[in-house]
């Protein structure tokens, strides 16, 4: 996935309600996602932007009228001015395979080539006063470039200023260097909360991994796999994954669809748990793997009871999994809530959008009636975007519902046991048997 950061400095008009932001359709196939921020006082609390995507329609005249030609090749946004902008803020591009390896097939032993290609100028639909463009690249690792640069450095290249540019101008240029690591993508990803009244929150997680990374030229061999022979085996190759888990979580595991992998390790710390998986074997370019995972939370972190409806329930769990600055591009979020759960509301994050929300029964062990299930699905899923917390509200009757399982636990026991009397009781012979005198 590759990240563009564009930092827009504008002269607002007090009428100003809303900017329109462009991405080329050209690159529709890689665009992921998009997320506007403002920098603040504390970098770890940015103010976001609402926005929004759009018709050309939708457009003001003015603008409309100088782009008429080509507004049919452009992915077109609408952007929420508020009062917190000043003059500038970043709006961030999300993009998948932009970054292609070049040759597609490489030995083990060999680096990895990387091409990325971008438009020379800032591409908008406004008239631009100065446009900059700063690859951020060792200059010496670079192979190919389309265009000269006007400004380098040892970690970057820069093309601009350029002045008074157009809207909507556009020239391809293209980078071309050693890029020493893999280009790992979730192609599917799963993440079920089981909710409980009882004291804990289950969560089991499925994951589907892909590196789109250059393939292996011919078999693999673990003699050039060994780093005392080179020093560059394998650096493109997922060999590990590393996160940090909440820290009060109980019952890690981890394993795939032959078993339990022991080859992870976990760390309770002060404030997190730190976690560290290694596949069975390295993920190679173009190779891929999948894997279960899971632990249990508990419930008074999470599921809090309104103080003027003692009915009312409120469940606050994160809406991503934990491996951070990653894309899912086919991501599912189920909530499974108590049996008897009624009047159930849904809460996204606000950056969270284009998700498919159903309503479904999730059927476990004694659940006759079946648990309501909230199932969320959405393609192309950026971590850094719709990480935030899920809320779910739902009226559950604590004081008779609670029991329905060790009733329904009871009475099974019970109906075993009149069946094994009678059973025990009842002649199948089809004879009767002779006594003796």
């Amino acid at each position: 996935m590759v990240i563009f950061n564009n930092e827009i400095k504008l002269q607002r008009d007090t009428g100003d309600e809303y900017y329109y932001y462009c991405v080329a359709k050209d690159y529709a196939w890689s665009f992921v996602g998009l997320r506007s921020k403002i920098e603040t006082d504390d970098e770890d609390k940015p103010h976001y932007l609402h926005h929004e995507a759009i018709d050309a329609s939708a457009l003001p005249g003015d603008l409309l009228a100088n782009m008429t030609e080509v507004v049919d090749n452009l992915l077109l946004f609408r952007i929420k001015l508020d009062d917190a902008l000043s003059d500038s803020f970043i709006v961030q591009e999300y993009h998948k395979g932009r970054r292609e390896p070049f040759p597609k097939v490489i030995r083990v032993y060999e680096k990895q080539k990387v091409e990325v290609f971008d438009s020379k100028y800032f591409l908008s639909v406004y008239p631009t006063k100065q446009s900059t463009i700063v690859f951020s690249a060792k200059y010496k690792d670079i192979h190919y470039k389309s265009h000269e640069e006007d400004k380098k450095t040892s970690d970057t290249l820069q093309y601009g200023p350029y002045s008074d540019i157009a809207p909507v101008t556009f020239e391809q240029i293209s980078l071309m260097f050693t890029f020493m690591y893999p280009l790992p993508t979730f192609t599917k990803a799963n993440r079920d909360i089981f909710v409980s009244h009882w004291g804990s929150i289950a969560i089991d997680e499925y994951f589907a991994i892909f590196n789109a990374g250059a393939g292996i030229n011919g078999q693999f061999s673990r003699v050039d796999y060994q780093p005392h022979i080179n020093p560059n085996q394998g650096a493109n190759a997922i060999s590990s994954l590393g996160t940090e888990l909440p820290q009060y979580i109980t019952g890690l595991y981890y394993y795939d669809y032959i078993g339990n992998i022991s080859t992870s390790h976990a760390q309770r710390l002060d404030d997190h748990v730190e976690f560290t998986i290694q596949p069975r074997f390295p993920i190679f370019g173009q190779w891929k793997t999948d894997w279960n995972q899971g632990y249990n939370m508990p419930t008074e972190k999470h599921l809090f009871q309104s103080p003027v409806d003692p009915n009312e329930y409120t469940l606050e769990v994160d809406y991503m999994h934990a491996w951070d600055r990653s894309l899912v591009e086919d991501y599912t979020v189920r909530v499974i809530l108590p049996e008897g759960a009624t009047n159930i509301r849904l809460e996204l994050p606000f950056q969270v959008t284009g998700a498919d929300i159903t309503l479904e029964k999730y059927y476990g062990t004694l659940d006759y009636f079946g648990r309501p299930t909230l199932k969320i699905q959405k393609p192309n899923a950026v971590h850094d975007i719709c990480n935030g917390l899920v809320r779910v509200k739902y009226q559950f009757d604590n004081q008779k519902m609670i029991y329905l399982e060790p009733l329904q636990l009871t009475a099974l026991i019970f109906v075993l046991f009149i069946a094994m009397i009678v059973v025990s009781r009842t002649q199948f012979n089809l004879y009767a048997t002779k006594q003796k005198k």
